[in-house]
């Protein structure tokens, strides 16, 4: 009998080292070149599809030395546009602009100086707007864009791109514009207003679409671990009317999401978020049907060029994910990688790279130390007893 129990020692301590020592394994998604020292850029669809969970606890991302790297996980925004007309003021080559007791643009020349037609500039006043400016239309043909924000101080040169009268530049705040004519012009502008078109941000997540496949059953088997805020038919028969439903398992009822009448074309369905994995089709037979989650944007901003290769990948357990906030990302100009290559390969977490968090693993270990030294003593009793 106590020979049996002190078997059960060396078993205990057999468990406690695998518990502590034991490793994980690691699927390498993707190998990514950057190109750049930091990068911010649409999360591929293959990280969605090989089940990363929804708070991306299972992503690590680690250099060529395998050290794992900062990053930042975070949802996209619907984005639109709208129009709005802004005043122009043509300023000739002497002249100031400044704002008078009224706060109204007005042109200010030298003292002594004498008034000029010759047209080399045009002030847009863009004062008032709460969302960034995307795109000017019904600009003269310009060589300089610059901005400011009283008039007094102007920016240094801003990046644009022009195609006839329209004027394209990365999503900007000002309260002024300066565009520098490419031909000055003793003529005064026809217009007196330009169109702007603006950014708005629609406060709604944006959904990162995915087709779904049916079984032999008809049913369409979600295997994504992230919520569905959005699902959608393509209908080669719109003369028909049918019904979207979802359900859990086997066990569970189908619930209705959305039911779409004869004539009507195929809409979208919006949820809060639907984390049933089945879905049909009823009374439709040759719909498709394409499922949408939240679209997450990845953020890098600290890469350097030593560390490259680097590697997205998915973790079978532990707690890695994200550890820098959007807010502290947000102002990361958008930089796509140099080269995406897909990776198919499934390896251990190298011995000198702990996980980077192994609560539970070393509660456990402590547990069956616990259990060890508990075992050893009621042994050495009964053998001073006996």
């Amino acid at each position: 009998m106590v020979h049996r129990r002190r078997s059960t020692i060396p078993r205990l301590a057999c468990l406690c080292a695998s518990l502590s020592c034991g490793g994980l394994q690691a699927a390498s998604l993707i190998e990514l070149t950057p190109g750049a020292a930091a990068l911010r850029f649409p999360l591929p669809d293959s990280i969605y599809a090989a089940g990363v969970n929804s708070n991306f606890s299972n992503l690590q991302i680690v250099d060529g030395s395998n050290r794992s790297l900062l990053y930042a996980v975070c949802a996209v925004q619907s984005i639109s546009q709208r129009s709005t007309e802004v005043p122009i003021l043509a300023k000739p080559d002497i002249a100031r602009p400044a704002l008078d007791s009224a706060n109204q643009i007005v042109l200010q020349w030298p003292r002594g100086a004498r008034a000029s037609d010759r047209i080399t500039d045009w002030i847009v006043d863009l004062r008032g707007l709460r969302t960034p400016a995307l795109e000017l239309v019904g600009a003269a043909a310009i060589s300089d864009l610059r901005s400011s924000p009283n008039l007094q101080q102007w920016s240094a040169p801003i990046a644009f791109q022009q195609t006839g009268d329209r004027l394209v530049f990365d999503p900007l705040r000002a309260n002024f514009l300066r565009l520098s004519l490419a031909t000055p012009t003793d003529q005064p502008p026809e217009l007196t207003t330009l169109q702007v078109n603006l950014e708005e941000i629609a406060g709604e997540r944006a959904a990162h679409w995915y087709p779904v496949s049916p079984d032999a059953t008809g049913i369409y088997r979600n295997t994504r671990q992230l919520p569905v805020l959005a699902a959608r038919v393509r209908a080669a028969s719109p003369g028909q009317s049918w019904k979207l439903e979802s359900r859990q398992g086997a066990w569970d009822a189908w619930k209705p999401r959305n039911r779409i009448q004869a004539g009507q074309a195929s809409s979208t369905i919006h949820f809060s978020a639907v984390t049933d994995p089945q879905w049909r089709i009823d009374g439709l037979e040759d719909g498709v049907l394409e499922l949408g989650h939240a679209a997450y944007e990845l953020r890098l901003p600290k890469i350097e060029a030593a560390q490259a290769p680097l590697q997205i990948q998915l973790r079978d357990s532990g707690n890695f994910g994200p550890q820098l906030s959007c807010r502290s990302t947000e102002h990361l100009p958008t930089q796509a990688p140099a080269q995406l290559k897909p990776l198919q390969t499934t390896a251990s977490i190298p011995a000198n790279t702990p996980p980077a968090n192994l609560r539970w693993r070393f509660l456990l270990a402590v547990l069956a130390l616990a259990l060890v030294g508990y075992f050893s003593q009621r042994l050495l009793k009964r053998k001073r007893a006996g």
